[in-house]
């Protein structure tokens, strides 16, 4: 009987160890999931800023290129309307 009686506290031991093993190494993944999808909300963060800021270069950049654009075109209708004065 007292053999018996081992047999089952070791058993029952060895099942509350397993269990609170499980739910630790569950927990232990769950954190570390949690750790890898924060480092990538970092990095994406970091990437649209870098982004962010290269669109609003971009931007000034076409901005001023229309703006030359706009003074080209007009530089040219100017030069045209003299050409046909000189042509007739």
């Amino acid at each position: 009987m007292e053999s018996l009686t081992t047999i089952l506290i070791g058993a029952a031991g060895t099942i509350g160890g397993l269990f609170i093993g499980t739910r630790k190494a569950k927990a232990d993944a769950r954190q570390s999931e949690l750790d890898g999808v924060e480092k990538a909300i970092k990095i994406w963060r970091e990437m649209a800023e870098e982004l962010r800021e290269e669109v609003d270069t971009l931007k000034a950049k076409v901005e001023q290129l229309q703006s030359r654009v706009q003074e080209l075109m007009e530089e040219n209708t100017a030069m045209q309307a003299e050409l046909d004065k000189l042509k007739t």
